[in-house]
């Protein structure tokens, strides 16, 4: 189970959580705690950047495209989950890579 800390409008932490936002009305959430994301922008050496397109199950956004990112778990802070996000893209990426070659063989 994955758990959340909430934050308050300074970004200070609450001593709240939540384990699933499924079973949470996000606006009342939003109103007065704040849930830590990392966003992430991946710039190539063409100076292209790297989107991804949410899965149409999201219930915010569904199929929309957006910069790499997510929610920071509990114990997380900002700063390691943008380190985790960098790592998963850059080894996702390079297998992408490995299968379009073989894929040319």
């Amino acid at each position: 189970m994955e758990k959340f800390e909430l934050l308050d409008r300074n970004g200070n932490k609450t001593d709240k959580w939540v384990s699933d936002l499924d079973e949470f009305d996000t606006n009342d959430i939003y109103n007065e705690y704040y849930l830590p994301v990392a966003k992430v922008i991946i710039i190539n050496n063409n100076n292209e950047i790297l989107l991804q397109k949410r899965s149409i199950l999201k219930r915010n956004k569904p199929g929309k495209w957006g910069t790499c990112g997510g929610k920071v778990d509990m114990g997380e802070t900002i700063a390691d989950k943008k380190l985790s996000v960098i790592f998963l893209q850059r080894n996702s990426s390079q297998n992408l890579k490995k299968k379009s070659i073989y894929n040319q063989i």
